[in-house]
């Protein structure tokens, strides 16, 4: 695949602009979803406390079992879900169970990795890629003003701002975001 349009969300969506700034003859379209361009800045808040305190608990003292680890996802998952859709806790429950057969705790550890990554802000301001950053305003985890300052610093950027919705996909939410997503990508040639 010589050139792509590419989709990230969360992590995904740090590595989707990674690829931009260091591949841009590759990438035809950026979208970056629920995302950031650094954890450091201190002047754009980053996790609540409800979701930082769950996720230091989780971390200095991890789940021993199974049923403990699926019991700590779910009150996280719960945590990161916004008010405009109610959470599903079934679907959630099939979704982690499948986490554990695809090989463990799906329990957010990639959050380790994207921590002390450098901030992409300068790179950013000269990105020369088609972008949408898509973000909800009651994201806890990775604060909306981060997808604003993203839709601010990349020339063209154009920002969706999903109301009432966390860090989460929650099937509702598809038929706002795929027409997006699909004008943004008719759009580049």
């Amino acid at each position: 695949i010589q050139q792509a349009h590419v989709i990230g969300a969360s992590m995904g969506g740090m590595i989707a602009q990674i690829l931009a700034i260091h591949y841009r003859e590759r990438v035809l379209s950026l979208t970056s979803w629920m995302s950031t361009y650094w954890f450091g800045d201190p002047d754009v808040p980053t996790m609540t406390e409800e979701v930082e305190n769950l996720a230091m608990g989780s971390m200095a003292s991890p789940p021993k079992t199974r049923e403990e680890a699926m019991e700590a996802n779910l009150i996280m998952f719960r945590a990161l879900t916004g008010n405009r859709f109610p959470f599903d806790e079934e679907a959630f429950r099939i979704e982690i169970e499948e986490g554990f057969e695809r090989g463990g705790n799906p329990n957010n550890n990639h959050g380790l990795a994207t921590m002390p990554a450098p901030s992409r802000l300068d790179a950013l301001r000269e990105l020369d890629v088609p972008t949408l950053i898509i973000h909800g305003d009651e994201d806890p985890i990775i604060n909306y003003c981060h997808g604003v300052v993203c839709a601010k610093v990349i020339p063209g950027a154009k920002l969706l701002t999903q109301k009432g919705v966390g860090h989460e996909f929650p099937p509702g939410i598809l038929p706002e975001t795929i027409p997006a997503i699909l004008d943004h990508i008719g759009g580049v040639g």
